[in-house]
């Protein structure tokens, strides 16, 4: 999956057929991204209730990568929409994978642009994406 980022293209590599990722800092409108392998789209919203919509698609029971960063990649989205967020995940029962079934994290880094990934077997990825390198 590329992540069209302002600084440039983020390559993530998603393991499952669903995933997303919210980037929501404080005062900032939200990135929200959708990945939907099966129907070969990616999406990207600022819209809460389209991501919802989007997610809501997904089969009941699947697998879904939901992709965090080092940094509070969410600290600006308001509880209301957390909550909104775990019934809909509960309600299809998602099983979202985590570092124990093999998944990843995305670090990244705005002062030095440097982007990490850590891989299934706990190998670390870098690249640059912009900004002075």
């Amino acid at each position: 999956m590329e992540l069209g980022r302002q600084k440039g293209p983020e390559l993530v590599y998603l393991p499952n057929d669903y995933g997303f990722l919210i980037f929501w800092l404080d005062n900032k409108e939200p990135e929200l991204y959708i990945y939907d392998k099966p129907a070969n789209r990616i999406k990207m919203t600022s819209d809460f209730s389209v991501f919802l919509s989007d997610i809501q698609h997904f089969p009941n029971g699947v697998k879904v990568d939901r992709i965090r960063g080092c940094a509070i990649t969410e600290g600006g989205m308001p509880e209301e929409y957390k909550e909104q967020l775990n019934k809909v995940i509960e309600a299809k029962k998602f099983r979202l994978t985590n570092s124990d079934d093999g998944n990843f994290g995305v670090c990244s880094c705005e002062t030095t642009y440097v982007r990490r990934y850590k891989t299934a077997d706990n190998s670390v990825q870098r690249s640059m994406t912009g900004g002075n390198q």
